[in-house]
């Protein structure tokens, strides 16, 4: 009965060995992992703030260009404004020319 209490205690701290091993080895793994997330989390950090300022840069190119392309656009609009306007007081002379024509023929005619 002692040799069985004997072996079976020996079996015990075997086990009791093991899983200290087990547990100290589960403990440097995982402290292994949190200085990885850490060092990724630093990285991802890193990098957040680079394409912060990438897009903030990016943003402030889009508003200059978005002015230029505005002003552009007006100058357009005045000139084609400037082009309608000489084109309607021809359209308008060149009429008021067949109108004349046509009362003069008219008058001319009787």
């Amino acid at each position: 009965m002692k040799s069985i209490d004997a072996n079976a205690v020996s079996r015990l701290d075997n086990v009791k060995m093991d899983m200290q091993s087990i547990d100290a080895n589960a403990i440097s793994r995982l402290d292994n992992v949190k200085m990885d997330m850490q060092s990724i989390d630093a990285n991802a950090t890193g990098r957040l703030h680079n394409v912060k300022i990438e897009l903030k840069e990016d943003i402030s190119k889009l508003r200059v260009d978005n002015e230029k392309l505005r002003a552009e656009m007006h100058g357009l609009m005045a000139q084609v404004q400037t082009s309608l306007n000489a084109q309607t007081w021809r359209i308008i002379g060149a009429i008021s020319s067949l109108v004349v024509a046509v009362y003069f023929i008219a008058r001319a005619g009787h």
